[in-house]
């Protein structure tokens, strides 16, 4: 996890404030990354393309498992790994860019499910980035979350892909995302944080409320379905290995000019 505020929020007032400085940020990410943002949306062109090859066909799940793999074995990093890191200095490239984070071979929660957000938008599909934090924890009416993950849509029913912690749930009542592990803590959805971070408008948020009560409501996939289409799928990505290590070489040098442009002092200075 990582905390996504650092200022403790307690009113519409200090939520409008994050909303600005996020705009604020990326109406300058526009400005000064412009060209980097056309070549990360290139690559996640080209990387959408892989997960629809690697991913058993029409399935979200499938296609969600397929990114987590890409992602935890560095496939999509420069560096050809990748390490989970709380509290990444990302350097002012933090709402469209946000994703790319990953390529450097470090990232937390906020930059794995922006990443995922922007492919399956590519796939047409739902992802999104979604605030969250420990339902076990006393909530504050605002708050903005403490650690982010992606809710995507399977046969009509939301689920969450946590994939930086690797848990996979579904919601409950009062939209608590319940792990099929049991082991793991619940979390609970924190809307404030998609409208002050994430830069959904309220009405989106409201239609995510909306999606997740209704899914809550609804029985979500037995424990032995899930595992069903996780076993079939990395079946699919080990025998897709070869068309992996083609997109890793054909890919490399955007994502090495995408590093280049997120690390040069001089770009970083105008998004302080």
């Amino acid at each position: 996890m990582n905390n996504t505020s650092t200022k403790k929020v307690t009113s519409l007032e200090d939520i409008e404030k994050l909303s600005k400085v996020e705009r604020q940020i990326k109406n300058e990410e526009i400005y000064y990354f412009r060209d980097t943002i056309d070549i990360y949306l290139y690559l996640i062109k080209q990387t959408a393309k892989l997960v629809k090859e690697l991913g058993l066909p029409q399935n979200s799940i499938s296609y969600s498992y397929v990114i987590e793999w890409l992602i935890t074995e560095g496939v999509l990093s420069y560096s050809g790994s990748f390490n989970h890191q709380d509290d990444v200095d990302d350097k002012g490239h933090r709402t469209i860019l946000r994703g790319a984070q990953v390529l450097l071979g470090n990232a937390c929660c906020r930059h794995v499910a922006k990443l995922h957000e922007d492919i399956f938008n590519q796939l047409g599909l739902q992802g999104d980035s979604t605030s969250c934090m420990d339902a076990s924890k006393k909530i504050n009416p605002f708050e903005t979350g403490t650690h982010h993950v992606n809710t995507i849509n399977y046969l009509g029913i939301d689920y969450i892909n946590d994939i930086y912690n690797n848990i996979f749930s579904y919601f409950g009542a009062n939209r608590t995302m319940l792990p099929y592990d049991e082991s793991y803590p619940a979390f609970v959805y924190c809307p404030y944080g998609d409208i002050a971070i994430n830069g959904n408008t309220k009405e989106e948020v409201a239609a995510k409320i909306f999606q997740f009560d209704q899914s809550s409501k609804q029985t979500p996939l037995p424990y032995g379905q899930i595992e069903e289409i996780t076993q079939e799928t990395f079946a699919r990505y080990q025998y897709g290995r070869p068309l992996i290590k083609d997109f890793e070489q054909e890919s490399k040098p955007y994502v090495k000019r995408i590093v280049n442009d997120l690390t040069n002092p001089h770009r970083i200075s105008h998004c302080k």
